[in-house]
């Protein structure tokens, strides 16, 4: 439904730990990444003085040495960006080499950027080609095997339910963290509200680029079988939960309505999705979830 295609597919769900995987998967994936995707649309970032980014500089270096609560809290009060909430204690330094997997056109990689990280690169698949984008960061199109090892952050977001495998995948990404690094995965999560509420309808199923959707339980599994621990984790849903699923309910496809939600939700509504939505992060029911991983040991 993300492009109104509307074909139907069948997933299987684990009577165990609830993880859901996709059993029609298309022989030939990337015709559904067209270069309308969302994470291939290029952004434009505002343009910033050599001031203003070294005073973000100065910011972040103050923001990575701050205590897990302190950034949380900063966070929500809008003082410090949402990336700060990804990096709360892992120790990083604005120098240290950050690498994205499933970068897409590298939008938050750029964000990285834009705060202060110089040591930055993406690897995608489904890219056309290598680029650079903002200040020299490179974007390769690279599968999962070919990425260079030794990173002090690897970042997934939103790629990993993209990836075959999954114990393959966690292994093959712990290998690329440092001994001292760590493993940031943002995926959705069917241990949530919205799966049991809507459903086929659900949002995030996002048949057939959703491979595998899976829950705290499967990643915890997982990650006791690559060598890995969960050292923190919390849900980041947003209100896509519910219109986007609400869109799906009602036959209405998802690119040809996010920006004429309007049309469909007063705003009064809107805002009710979004206050819903932090709720249920709160009651750990959000449809989306972050996990940070390091070497178990």
């Amino acid at each position: 439904m993300m492009f109104g295609l509307r074909g139907t597919f069948r997933y299987v769900e684990c009577g165990g730990c609830g993880y859901l995987r996709l059993l029609d998967v298309p022989s030939d994936l990337a015709r559904h990444y067209p270069e309308s995707y969302y994470s291939f649309r290029d952004v434009c970032m505002p343009r910033d003085s050599g001031t203003a980014r070294a005073i973000r500089r100065v910011r972040s270096a103050i923001a990575l040495r701050m205590p897990t609560p302190t950034v949380e809290w900063l966070v929500r009060s809008g003082a410090l960006p949402g990336l700060f909430r990804w990096t709360a204690g892992v120790a990083l330094r604005t120098s240290s080499a950050v690498a994205d997997i499933g970068s897409g056109n590298g939008q938050i990689l750029r964000f990285f950027e834009r705060n202060g990280f110089s040591k930055l690169v993406g690897f995608d698949p489904y890219l056309t080609g290598d680029r650079v984008v903002g200040r020299g960061i490179r974007l390769h199109r690279a599968e999962l095997g070919e990425i260079p090892d030794r990173n002090d952050l690897v970042m997934v977001h939103h790629a990993f339910e993209h990836m075959p495998d999954p114990v393959r995948t966690m292994t093959s990404l712990a290998r690329l963290v440092s001994p001292r690094g760590a493993l940031l995965i943002r995926t959705p999560v069917a241990d949530s509200w919205a799966w049991r509420h809507y459903g086929v309808n659900w949002v995030q199923l996002d048949a057939p680029r959703h491979l595998h959707v899976h829950t705290a339980r499967s990643i915890q599994h997982l990650a006791t079988r690559s060598g890995l621990r969960i050292c923190r984790s919390f849900r980041d849903s947003t209100g896509f939960q519910f219109w986007g699923s609400e869109l799906c309910a009602r036959d209405l496809a998802l690119r040809e309505y996010e920006t004429r939600l309007s049309e469909v939700f007063s705003a009064e509504e809107l805002e009710e999705f979004a206050r819903r939505a932090r709720e249920l992060n709160a009651a750990d029911t959000g449809d989306s979830a972050c996990f940070v991983l390091r070497r178990a040991g």
